[in-house]
């Protein structure tokens, strides 16, 4: 029979062996490619932001995430030795090149529908930043099963599972906000708004 010390000492090492840490490696790189456009009036404007588009809209934000782990077999099965979660943010918006060549409010126009649109984007990439950090926290979390092939896909369907919620979360985004329309993110800028 074990003594009340005994099981506090078996408990107290099931908990430290419990919590023993993971190596936990991660990295956000977040970049923005820029399309060029010139323009001297709003028509102009226009017409350049629709013959450079992206897929029908006038920016776009990718994100990838690549997980990568290591196991080791221990006493209770396999385990995460080590992970490493790495989150790249891709944003490609208009860069107008001769902006200065445009009436004052033109300018101002453009800069209050960039700035709107910029903040789309972003939300955009907040939603990678989610799943980034649900993947990152879910691998701590399950850090161990009965076998290395258990583990493996509980992980596999943690990711797969964190990806779909984020990149579903993306398509309503839009759609609540009309990509963009309702946060003034989309515009023609010769039609007075």
């Amino acid at each position: 029979m074990i003594d009340k010390v005994d099981w506090i000492k078996s408990l107290t090492l099931c908990l430290l062996i419990s919590w023993l840490p993971i190596k936990v490696t991660a990295q956000i790189t977040s970049q923005t490619n820029y399309y060029s456009i010139s323009a001297s009036s709003a028509q102009e404007l226009d017409v350049q932001l629709h013959l450079n588009n992206r897929n029908g809209f006038h920016a776009d934000t990718q994100w990838s995430i690549q997980p990568r782990y290591q196991f080791k077999k221990s006493a209770r099965g396999c385990e995460v030795s080590e992970s490493n979660v790495n989150l790249i943010i891709t944003y490609t918006m208009p860069e107008w090149l001769d902006k200065q060549d445009a009436s004052v409010e033109l300018q101002e126009k453009w800069n209050i529908w960039y700035a709107n649109l910029l903040s789309h984007e972003k939300n955009h990439g907040f939603n990678g930043r989610q799943a980034y950090n649900e993947i990152k926290h879910g691998i701590y979390v399950i850090k161990s099963a009965p076998s290395c092939t258990q583990l493996t896909q509980a992980i596999k369907a943690m990711i797969d599972s964190a990806l779909f919620k984020y990149s579903q979360e993306d398509q309503f985004y839009d759609q609540r906000t009309q990509h963009g329309t309702t946060e003034g993110a989309s515009i023609k800028f010769s039609v007075n708004n």
